[in-house]
């Protein structure tokens, strides 16, 4: 999937490449696949092989598409971006304030 993903993602300038935002793309992605699973006598087996790389292939582009889109509209990585701002605040306000009585530093 992560090769896939390398291959679509320069069609799509405008995403964010930073690696939350490449991890909820590809969960997105996952999570709208379906399961494949075959069970068949070899014969079989060996001739659906390539039908079904083929049509998993476009189902993954597809998943990743929409995924993509969905990703540019709403990142969560500012979710997490201004948490850390948030505890990076905090801790240089509690570093920059006395010691509470009877504590020691």
């Amino acid at each position: 999937m992560k090769q896939e993903l390398d291959r679509i993602l320069p069609h799509f300038p405008q995403t964010c490449r930073c690696e939350k935002c490449r991890l909820d793309i590809q969960a997105y992605a996952l999570n709208r696949l379906p399961s494949h699973y075959v069970v068949s006598r070899q014969g079989e087996l060996y001739a659906k092989v390539s039908q079904l790389e083929f049509q998993m292939r476009v189902d993954l582009q597809s998943a990743l598409i929409q995924a993509i889109e969905v990703v540019t509209r709403s990142p969560r990585h500012q979710e997490s971006q201004a948490l850390e701002r948030d505890l990076e605040r905090n801790r240089r306000r509690l570093e920059d304030e006395e010691p509470l009585e009877g504590s020691k530093s």
